[in-house]
């Protein structure tokens, strides 16, 4: 079971229609077709197709890596998002989140109705919340101006608020944002020197320097394209060299079908990656080293 903010249109102009005919939907209405197909492929060649279909779709409108980006959160909303999980919906002209839990597969809404998104799944919504009850950091984190994306980190939170619990503690201060903040930073780790968790590539990159000795990584260049970094680890012949990728989410990768050896994220959400490719996920090896220098 997992949590995901799905948008409903600028401003969340389609949430009453979602509400009413309990379905969850997407844009990209030009896509005037069943997507359907994206659940029987292959994830690389389904990205693959889609990425095409977008960039002649749109052309006009899309550089290559916004069409990546688009294709990645199709492929979330038709593939990852299973029955049972949960959707928040904001609506940003109530300031209310919308929850449900999913029921039903990706279906293409041939029948039309006031909501332009053909892109559905069957929703059953169970409540609706103030934005102010979420705490700051779950705040922070539905702030994404993503359409579709995996919340992670606020299960306790969220399940709480599901079931009708108190979330006291959870929530407390709120501090209004200012506009061109200019230090932003991620949740508390303190470690090895490092206070904040990365929010960016480069985070990942220095993380990785405090910890690479522990995974047995030489590192033996940093380079700019593709791979980020050369490095050595040992095996049984002697210390083999791979190639390296840095990037804040696996699912940010976009370099196929070129395969790094190594995928080195903070967070690894990628559930349709290769196989032959090993992810390494910093916030996980953390937990278990320890912080002293």
């Amino acid at each position: 079971m997992s949590y995901w903010v799905v948008r409903l249109g600028r401003g969340g102009e389609f949430v009453k229609l979602a509400k009413e005919g309990k379905f969850i939907a997407i844009g990209w209405s030009e896509l005037k077709s069943d997507l359907s197909w994206l659940l029987k492929e292959d994830g690389y060649q389904a990205k693959a197709k889609l990425k095409k279909i977008l960039k002649d779709t749109y052309r006009k409108d899309y550089t290559s890596g916004q069409c990546s980006k688009a294709a990645g959160q199709i492929l979330r909303f038709v593939r990852d998002i299973k029955v049972g999980d949960y959707i928040l919906t904001p609506d940003s002209l109530t300031r209310q989140i919308l929850i449900g839990r999913v029921q039903s597969n990706y279906l293409y809404a041939t029948k039309k109705d006031a909501c332009s998104y053909r892109h559905r799944k069957g929703v059953e919504w169970i409540k609706e919340v103030s934005r102010d009850q979420l705490s700051q950091a779950l705040k922070n984190s539905t702030g994404s101006l993503l359409t579709v994306f995996q919340l992670s980190g606020h299960d306790k939170e969220l399940s709480a608020i599901v079931e009708g619990k108190s979330t006291k503690g959870a929530i407390n201060t709120i501090y209004r944002a200012q506009e061109n903040e200019e230090s932003i930073v991620g949740e508390t780790i303190n470690f090895r020197g490092l206070i904040f968790a990365p929010i960016n590539e480069q985070g990942v990159v220095f993380l990785f320097s405090k910890v690479s000795k522990d995974l047995g990584v030489e590192l033996e260049e940093i380079k700019q394209g593709f791979p980020d970094a050369i490095g050595r680890v040992k095996t049984p012949k002697g210390y083999a060299k791979r190639t390296i990728e840095f990037e804040f989410k696996s699912s940010n990768y976009d370099h196929l079908p070129k395969k790094a050896d190594f995928l080195i994220c903070w967070e690894h959400d990628w559930r349709d990656c290769p196989q032959d490719m090993q992810i390494i996920e910093l916030k996980e090896v953390i937990k278990g080293l320890k912080t002293e220098e």
